[in-house]
């Protein structure tokens, strides 16, 4: 069962690759091919406080549990005033009474872009969670002892679903930078034998990194 979401995972990461449309322009000497420009990735970079909370219960929480995520994004479609896009993140996160993860998931997510340059977004994903226990595990031996082991881990699908705004800066050079804030909730499957489904929370503050795309002279 797991594998089937592993698999599902990969295939559901889009193509990233470069798009180039071919345009005839009619010249007295001969047909000129022009190019356009392929739209560069965006990087996004974010530190999260986490939480096991069912959703919207705890959007601040007092208590700080360190996590990190960094991710790419590519589009779909994209206009001045929305982007359709899907992300590839990788991330972990430290919850001193749930363990540590590390996960990889992907979204698919829309963006809305106002003309004062604050963004709106929502995004739903599925992933791989790997989960290491928050304290010493025992083992029973042969002779009937319990001695302590190596703490393997254990995996879990999750699925997860956020929210959240951002605020394009102008910039002078060749990146753009937009910060961001964004309200994460997933649900981890497949927790334990008597919990087969564990919320979390992840309230996150990042940012955007963009290449400018130039014109082709």
């Amino acid at each position: 069962m797991k594998s089937i979401y592993f698999f599902l995972l990969l295939s559901a990461v889009p193509h990233f690759t470069w798009a180039q449309d071919v345009a005839l322009k009619d010249s007295a000497v001969n047909i000129v091919k022009k190019k356009k420009q392929p739209q560069p990735y965006t990087a996004t970079i974010s530190f999260f406080n986490h939480s096991i909370a069912v959703p919207f219960h705890k959007i601040i929480n007092s208590t700080f549990h360190p996590g990190f995520q960094a991710g790419l994004e590519g589009r779909y479609l994209e206009t001045n005033k929305s982007k359709l896009f899907q992300t590839l993140n990788l991330g972990m996160f430290y919850n001193k009474y749930n363990g540590t993860g590390f996960y990889i998931n992907t979204e698919f997510a829309y963006r809305y872009k106002s003309k004062y340059r604050v963004s709106l977004e929502t995004l739903a994903g599925i992933g791989y969670l790997r989960t290491y226990h928050p304290s010493d595990v025992y083992e029973l031996t042969s002779s009937g002892n319990y001695e302590k082991a190596r703490d393997k881990g254990f995996s879990s699908p999750i699925f997860s679903f956020a929210f959240g705004s951002g605020y394009a800066i102008e910039s002078s050079s060749v990146f753009s930078f937009a910060p961001f804030i964004r309200y994460e909730c997933i649900i981890q499957t497949e927790y334990a034998p008597d919990l087969d489904i564990l919320p979390h929370a992840a309230l996150h503050i990042g940012i955007r990194i963009n290449k400018k795309r130039t014109k082709w002279k």
